[in-house]
């Protein structure tokens, strides 16, 4: 090897070597990403394993472990808002369902149990505004759901 052909092989071994990392770490990035991936399908199967026997309470455990490592995940979020419904807590529904409706303003299930919380809302403040009228919640309620499902199949 003369004095030029050395400084030339040097230059490919370091770029060898470079791009071997380069490709390496690209592999390892890929591969941890496709774990997460397959890991968040597993949590929410089994979320939805859950939710379907009535278990809310692990059902929302990993609903939320789903939402924290997929932030966009509008399934998710849209089950913890049935699941805050399904157990009284109408302020964490709505916000569910708010921002399931960010990222998707056509999401007509969400739109749909959104106005079903606010109307059950509603009836409480009434109810409890002018007294237990039973009769009067009735007509309220089969008027308002009307009005509702009308919306909901406009959409």
């Amino acid at each position: 090897m003369n004095n030029r052909t050395l400084p030339c092989a040097v230059l490919l071994l370091v770029i060898t070597l470079v791009g071997t990392s380069c490709t390496s770490t690209k592999a390892k990035q890929d591969i941890a990403c496709t774990k997460k991936i397959l890991s968040v399908i597993e949590i929410s199967k089994n979320a939805t394993v859950a939710y379907d026997q009535g278990d809310y309470e692990l059902a929302e455990k990993l609903y939320k472990d789903v939402v924290n490592a997929d932030p966009d995940n509008l399934r998710a979020l849209y089950k913890l808002g049935n699941i805050y419904s399904n157990t009284e807590r109408p302020i964490a529904a709505i916000n569910a369902y708010h921002k399931v409706l960010e990222f998707n303003p056509e999401h007509k299930l969400a739109r749909h149990n959104l106005g079903v919380v606010y109307l059950e809302q509603s009836q409480k403040y009434l109810q409890y505004s002018r007294g237990s009228s039973e009769v009067f919640e009735d007509v309220l309620t089969s008027e308002l759901k009307k009005y509702l499902q009308q919306l909901l199949e406009q959409m």
